[in-house]
C-alpha cells in the first residue's frame, strides 16, 4: 500500500471515531428518547423543584359536543284545504296550548255540521215514530229496518261533521312560539299544506349528540350530565341522558339526546355546546403533573429526589389528558417527584432542591383533579 493511500485510510478511520464519540457525547438516540445515562464523575448539582406524591380524589370526564334543538319542533298542516278565514298570530308570538291560531273554512264546514245536526236529529225522531207504528202493524219490519239504518247514517254524518269543524279550527298542540307562518289570512290552503312552524318553548330542550364507540357506555339513559354553552359564558345547566341509540352510524358513532333544564328559556335551538360525563372516578390515586414524566428508550419514567441523588424510575400511567396523569406503579405516596429541572438528568444526577411542593392535606381536604377527554362531534 502506497503512503498516499495508508494517510487516506488513516484520517478516514479517524473521522469515523470522531463522529462516534461526538454522538455519544451529546446522549442522543435515534428516537428521540432521553437517554439512560450515568453522570460524569465530579457533576455539577442541577438546580430542581420537586413535589410530595399524595393520593387525591380523581375525576375522568368525557366531554363531547351537541346542538341544541327544540324539545318540540312541529309544521302545523291543513288536513282538508280551504280558504284561510282567520291567521290569528304572528311570527314571535307565544301561545298557550290550546290557543286558536287559524281558521280554515270553518264557515263552511260549520253550516255543514249545523245541517248534518238537523238531520241526524230528524232521522232519530222519524225512528221513534216508525217504532210505534210498526207495533200497531201500519209498518213492515223491512219498512222498520229501512229508516232505522237511515238513523245511523245520519247520526255517523254528523259526527264527520263536528271532526270536520273542529280540524278546521287550527289550534297549538303545546305551549310554543310561533316561528314560521307559511299562509296569510285570504288565502287558499291547499290539502297538507304547511300553515304554521311551532317550536316548544320554556321548561327544556335537547341536545342532539354523537358518542364514539369508546364512550358508549358511559352515556347510560337517565345518567346526569353537565352542559355549557359558549354564548352564555360563566353558567353550567344540568341535563340527563335521554336517548342512545342500539346501533352506530356510518361514522361508527351513536347517536344521543340530552334533555336540559332550561327553565328561563335562555336556551334557544342551534347553540352549540359541551356535554361532560363522569367517565371514572378514584378516591386516592397518585396525580402528577404530565410534563414531569419523560419518554425514555424503555418507555415512561420520572425522576424521584433521594438523598440530594436524582433516580430515574420507570411507571405506568392509568389515564392522562391536559396537563395531569394518574400513576399506578413505579411511583410510591410521599416520595419527591422532580417536576421542574428534570429534563438536564440523568440517572443518578446531583441535584440541589431550591423548592418543594407539598399537599399534605388529607384525602378529604384535598381539592379534587380531574381529566376531560373533549371530543368534538358536531360535524358528524
Amino acid at each position: 500500500m502506497s503512503g498516499i493511500t495508508r494517510h487516506r485510510v488513516l484520517t478516514l478511520g479517524t473521522g469515523l471515531l470522531i463522529a462516534v464519540v461526538g454522538l455519544e457525547a451529546t446522549g442522543c438516540t435515534e428516537s428521540g428518547a432521553v437517554p439512560e445515562m450515568q453522570p460524569p464523575a465530579g457533576s455539577v448539582a442541577t438546580n430542581v423543584e420537586v413535589m410530595v406524591v399524595r393520593p387525591k380524589p380523581f375525576t375522568e370526564r368525557s366531554m363531547l359536543s351537541g346542538v341544541i334543538a327544540a324539545d318540540r319542533d312541529l309544521t302545523l298542516s291543513s288536513e282538508a284545504g280551504g280558504l284561510v278565514e282567520k291567521s290569528r298570530v304572528e311570527v314571535g308570538d307565544w301561545v298557550a296550548k290550546g290557543s286558536i291560531l287559524a281558521n280554515i273554512n270553518s264557515e263552511v264546514i260549520e253550516n255543514q255540521l249545523r245541517q248534518a245536526i238537523a238531520d241526524s236529529g230528524f232521522k232519530s225522531r222519524e225512528a221513534l215514530r216508525t217504532d210505534r207504528m210498526f207495533g200497531s202493524g201500519s209498518v213492515t219490519e223491512r219498512e222498520k229496518d229501512a229508516v232505522r239504518l237511515a238513523e245511523v247514517v245520519a247520526t255517523v254524518a254528523a259526527k264527520q261533521a263536528r271532526i270536520r269543524f273542529r280540524r278546521s279550527i287550527i289550534r297549538a298542540p303545546f305551549k310554543a312560539v310561533i316561528a314560521k307562518r307559511f299562509v296569510e289570512e285570504g288565502q287558499i290552503a291547499a290539502p297538507g299544506q304547511p300553515l304554521f312552524r311551532i317550536i316548544s318553548g320554556g321548561g327544556k330542550v335537547r341536545t342532539q349528540i354523537y358518542i364514539p364507540e369508546r364512550d358508549v357506555f358511559y352515556f347510560q339513559v337517565g345518567k346526569p350530565v353537565a352542559l355549557t354553552f359558549g354564548a352564555i359564558p360563566g353558567r353550567t345547566f344540568d341535563g340527563r341522558v335521554l336517548f342512545v341509540s342500539p346501533a352506530a352510524g356510518g361514522s361508527r358513532s351513536f347517536e344521543g339526546q340530552i334533555v336540559v333544564k332550561n327553565p328561563d328559556g335562555i336556551l334557544r335551538p342551534g347553540f352549540i355546546g359541551n356535554v361532560e360525563v363522569v367517565r371514572r372516578e378514584l378516591t386516592a390515586a397518585l396525580v402528577v403533573p404530565a410534563g414531569s414524566i419523560l419518554d425514555t428508550a424503555h418507555g415512561k419514567a420520572v425522576f424521584v429526589a433521594e438523598d440530594s441523588v436524582a433516580q430515574m424510575r420507570p411507571v405506568s400511567i392509568s389515564m392522562s389528558s391536559g396537563d395531569l396523569a394518574v400513576i399506578d406503579g413505579g411511583i410510591n405516596e410521599g416520595e419527591s417527584l422532580v417536576t421542574v429541572g428534570h429534563r438536564k438528568l440523568v440517572d443518578g444526577s446531583p441535584i440541589r432542591i431550591l423548592a418543594t411542593h407539598d399537599e399534605s392535606a388529607t384525602a378529604d381536604e384535598l381539592e379534587p383533579a380531574s381529566v376531560t377527554t373533549a371530543v368534538d362531534t358536531t360535524s358528524t
